[in-house]
C-alpha cells in the first residue's frame, strides 16, 4: 500500500513537472510562430491548470490525522509536552509523524498528522487512545487549497 501511495505522489510530482514543462513549450511555440509582437499568453489560464495539478496531488497524498485533545493553549501545551516527552523516551514512538496545533474558535486542538491509510491510522489510534483518552480519529478530507 505504501509503495502505490509513493508512486501515486512520484505520479503526481512527475504530471506537475510535465504540464508546467508543456506550458512553458506551448508559450516557446507561440513566441517562435507569431514575429509582429508580443504573443497573447494567459499567465492566468497557467495558474489555473498548476492549481488543478496541485490539488489532485494533494488529494493523493494521506489524509488520516488523529486529534490527541482540544482545549485552551495551557491544555494543549501540556498534551504536546506530554506526547514529547514521551517521544523523547521511546525513539519508536511516532518519529516520522508531524504533532500539530492549531486553533479552531473557540479551543486549540493538537494532532497528529499524516497516517497513509485507514489502517495504520486505526493501529495508531488504538494504542494512542490509551495515553490521550480525549482523543479522536479524524476523517480524510482536511487537506484543500485556501
Amino acid at each position: 500500500m505504501r509503495h502505490a501511495l509513493r508512486l501515486k505522489i512520484v505520479g503526481t510530482k512527475a504530471a506537475l513537472f510535465l504540464a508546467v514543462l508543456g506550458l512553458n513549450a506551448q508559450d516557446q511555440i507561440v513566441t517562435s510562430k507569431s514575429q509582429q509582437g508580443p504573443p497573447e499568453v494567459s499567465t492566468e489560464k497557467s495558474y489555473r491548470v498548476m492549481a488543478e495539478i496541485y490539488a489532485a496531488h494533494l488529494k493523493a497524498l494521506p489524509d488520516y490525522q488523529i486529534q490527541l485533545g482540544f482545549g485552551t493553549l495551557e491544555q494543549a501545551n501540556k498534551i504536546m509536552n506530554q506526547f514529547q516527552s514521551i517521544r523523547e523516551t521511546d525513539s519508536l514512538f511516532y518519529p516520522t509523524k508531524e504533532l500539530k496545533l492549531t486553533f479552531e474558535s473557540p479551543t486549540y486542538r493538537v494532532r497528529l498528522q499524516f497516517f497513509a491509510d485507514r489502517i495504520e491510522a486505526e493501529k495508531a489510534f488504538a494504542d494512542l487512545r490509551t495515553l490521550f483518552p480525549s482523543s479522536i480519529l479524524l476523517k480524510p478530507g482536511s487537506r484543500t487549497i485556501n
